[in-house]
């Protein structure tokens, strides 16, 4: 490919990538179960590609990586993982 077609591409990618998140974003407000499925693999797949640029690329992005921390113990709280149903009690199925 060209430097342009490159560029075009790259560009289709970046809108089909923030066109998706979107939809993760409006899935998330609205406390789907999937879109917390979504952002925890998005978040586990950041994290994988930030390790690989930090140990083999030595381009690392602390923010991002920072972020991702942070977003994964978000959202691996029980409180959280029960209002997205991920989690629920014993003592909730019993009763």
């Amino acid at each position: 490919l060209t430097e342009a077609g490159q560029a075009l591409v790259d560009s289709i990618l970046y809108s089909i990538l923030a066109i998706g998140l979107v939809i993760v974003l409006i899935g998330f407000l609205r406390m789907r179960r999937w879109s917390w499925v979504m952002l925890m693999t998005w978040v586990g797949i950041s994290m994988v590609v930030g390790r690989v640029d930090y140990f083999y690329f030595e381009q690392p992005n602390y923010v991002i990586m920072a972020s991702d921390v942070v977003i994964a113990f978000a959202l691996s709280q029980v409180e959280v993982q029960r209002i997205f149903g991920i989690r629920t009690d014993i003592g909730e199925l019993l009763s």
